[in-house]
C-alpha cells in the first residue's frame, strides 16, 4: 500500500501505476489478519469492489474508504497462475489535477482457465479536483473468471474533474462484477 501527502497542489501528468500490486494467485485480502492468504477457488476471479466471476471469496472492504489490495485470480490448469490483484493507494492533497492516470488494476490471466485478479484501491481526500485524465480500478480479464473492478473513493469539497472514474469488472468465462466509485464528503469528514 502506498500513501502520498501533498499540502498544496499535486499534478499527475503521467501515470501512478498501482496494477498487480495486491494479492497474488490463488490468495485473497483477509480482513482479520490484514494480509493475503490462500483460499480463492481455482478457475474463479478475484473478489474485492464486486464479487469476481465464480467466486467463492466474498466483497470485502468500505465503498468510501478503501484501503485494501485487491484478490487475486484462482490458479488455472497446468499450474497457470491467476492475475494477481490491484495494489493500494492514499492520496491527500490540497488540490489534485489529474491529467494523466491513477491507476490500480488487476492483472489479466488469459490462458488455461486461470482467474483473473481483482482491481485494487484508490482513495483521494482533495480540497479540489481537477484535470482531464483517468481514475481507475479495474478488474483482469481472464479466460477463467473474470476480476472485480476494484473501490475509487474520492472525498472532494470542490470538483472541477472532466476526466474518468471508473472500477469495471473484467471479462471471462464469468465476467467479473463492477466495483465501487464513492464521491462526495467522506463520512469522517476527512478532506485535506
Amino acid at each position: 500500500r502506498a500513501s502520498l501527502v501533498v499540502s498544496g497542489t499535486l499534478s499527475v501528468q503521467g501515470s501512478v501505476n498501482l496494477g498487480a500490486l495486491g494479492c497474488t494467485s490463488g490468495t485473497y485480502f483477509d480482513m482479520i489478519t490484514r494480509t493475503c492468504i490462500g483460499g480463492v477457488s481455482n478457475f474463479t476471479g478475484g473478489t474485492y469492489g464486486g464479487p469476481g466471476g465464480s467466486s467463492n471469496i466474498g466483497v470485502y472492504g468500505a465503498q468510501s474508504q478503501p484501503q485494501e489490495p485487491g484478490s487475486a485470480g484462482g490458479w488455472g490448469n497446468w499450474s497457470t497462475p491467476g492475475g494477481t490483484g490491484g495494489g493500494a493507494i492514499r492520496i491527500q492533497a490540497g488540490t489534485l489535477n489529474v491529467d494523466g492516470s491513477i491507476l490500480a488494476d488487476g492483472n489479466a490471466s488469459n490462458s488455461n482457465s486461470a482467474g483473473g485478479g481483482a482491481g485494487g484501491a484508490i482513495r483521494i481526500d482533495a480540497s479540489t479536483l481537477s484535470g482531464a485524465g483517468v481514475i481507475r480500478a479495474q478488474g483482469g480479464a481472464a479466460s477463467g473468471g473474470g476480476g472485480s473492478g476494484g473501490r475509487v473513493s474520492v472525498n472532494y469539497t470542490t470538483w472541477t474533474f472532466t476526466g474518468t472514474i471508473s472500477a469495471p469488472g473484467g471479462n471471462g468465462s464469468t465476467d467479473g462484477a463492477l466495483g465501487t466509485a464513492f464521491l462526495g464528503p467522506s463520512p469522517d469528514g476527512s478532506t485535506f
